[in-house]
């Protein structure tokens, strides 16, 4: 049976611009702006959610790469732009995260060899610093889209616990029920809609992340709360369209996103030479502020994207972080990853950049740990990993009954859209797929 309903009217967008047609109804609007409002928005209460400074006390001073400094587009960039500060707690708990991560992904690689892991798997190793960093800078309540390569994501995401802890992603990697999205997913779509990360996203939709953090950064600003939204993808999927276009109603609406571009050089197998006239990503904005990142450096990344927070809490528009980063592994594991790099350069990176290795170093610098307890925390962190694995590996495939679980069979309305009108239809019964449309909407 179809239902005519009456138009529903257009309603400008918080910038002051129309916003095209089909927006909710002020009453509508009202209501889901105070059902958002009124959720408790807890900010972070973890040592790390703010950066130290000088007068933090135990706060050392730690310098960033001089031949990597940061760069700036729109913007002065945060001061200091040399160094940063952190404590004791903040930068054992930045090694925990990072060492679990690194151990997790190369528990990962052994799994995909053994046949365990089917389909793609993409690892995280050599990145480690970009999530912790950014994690340390943000609120829970802060919104994160990513790419395909997010077993890291989830897990400091989610604090490691629940859906967002090893066991599930190493059981969603495996197939298993108990995994992060029941098995489901596989390796390319972890999701934690809990902790704010929504995955976990295929390169071949062309990065769905971008305009998925967007239009979260929309959400935000429609409902007037001051959360703030990600969109981490790689270096091989800035000359898609659907970037410049999020980036451009970004900037006209001013949303408090953040894109973050993560530049290991080579995309899936392409220099940046061969693939991008212009490899300047935190550039590519242009009419929005950038900076570029040692992405190596915990420290850097956890200064820079505050900095980029505190804009976008502002009420300033979008931002953009170009991640100078290297992952280990090739793009995926059936990529060896020497094809159009050598050895030697990732043997080089491993020696002057590594993330935990600065970590550690500092750490032992600053005289805090010895490097026999820090190899003591690293025991202990694969002394976890064996649990979640063992755990993953006992945990049973979904079975047959959830084969259509979460699977759109019925819908109960549809839109059709005329040439000079937009109306809401109600189709009775289960949707066959041979959809009535009133011809009267087409008039």
């Amino acid at each position: 049976m179809l239902v005519r309903l009456p138009r529903r009217a257009a309603v400008a967008h918080p910038s002051g611009s129309s916003g095209g047609g089909g927006c909710f109804a002020a009453t509508q609007q009202d209501q889901f702006r105070r059902q958002h409002q009124q959720r408790s928005i807890k900010w972070s209460s973890r040592d790390s959610a703010t950066s130290s400074s000088v007068s933090t006390p135990g706060a050392k001073r730690f310098d960033f790469n001089a031949s990597l400094p940061i760069l700036c587009h729109g913007t002065a960039g945060p001061q200091p732009v040399s160094h940063a500060y952190a404590t004791k707690g903040e930068m054992v708990r930045f090694l925990k995260l990072m060492t679990r991560g690194r151990r997790m992904e190369l528990v990962c690689d052994d799994l995909f060899k053994q046949q365990k892991i089917r389909g793609l798997c993409h690892l995280y190793d050599g990145q480690e610093a970009i999530a912790a960093g950014m994690e340390a800078a943000m609120s829970e309540e802060d919104a994160v889209s990513a790419y395909y390569r997010s077993h890291v994501w989830q897990i400091t995401r989610g604090d490691n616990t629940g859906v967002g802890s090893m066991e599930a992603v190493f059981a969603e990697v495996m197939g298993k029920y108990t995994g992060c999205s029941k098995g489901k997913g596989g390796s390319m779509h972890m999701y934690n809609a809990e902790a704010n990360f929504y995955g976990g996203n295929s390169s071949y939709t062309s990065h769905a992340q971008i305009a998925q953090a967007t239009g979260s950064a929309f959400a935000f600003q429609y409902t007037g709360t001051k959360q703030v939204s990600f969109a981490v993808t790689g270096e091989g999927g800035e000359n898609k369209g659907t970037l410049y276009e999020s980036m451009n109603i970004a900037a006209l609406w001013k949303l408090p996103v953040i894109y973050v571009i993560c530049n290991v050089k080579t995309a899936i197998g392409t220099s940046n030479e061969r693939g991008a006239a212009m490899a300047e990503y935190y550039k590519r904005g242009q009419y929005i502020p950038g900076l570029r990142v040692d992405g190596m450096d915990v420290l850097c990344v956890r200064d820079c994207t505050q900095f980029a927070i505190e804009h976008c809490r502002a009420g300033l528009g979008p931002f953009v972080l170009e991640m100078d980063a290297y992952r280990y592994h090739g793009w995926t594991m059936s990529d060896n990853g020497v094809t159009y790099r050598t050895r030697d350069d990732i043997k080089l990176v491993r020696s002057t950049r590594d993330p935990i290795d600065m970590t550690k170093q500092r750490i032992i610098d600053a005289g805090w740990h010895t490097s026999a307890e820090l190899n003591a925390m690293d025991k202990e962190v694969r002394k976890e990993i064996d649990v979640a694995l063992r755990a993953a590996m006992a945990a049973r495939p979904p079975p047959l009954e959830a084969l259509f679980d979460d699977v759109l069979i019925e819908e109960v309305s549809t839109r059709a859209v005329g040439l000079r009108d937009s109306r809401v239809v109600d189709v009775g019964g289960p949707c066959d797929g041979n959809v009535v449309v009133d011809p009267l909407l087409l008039r």
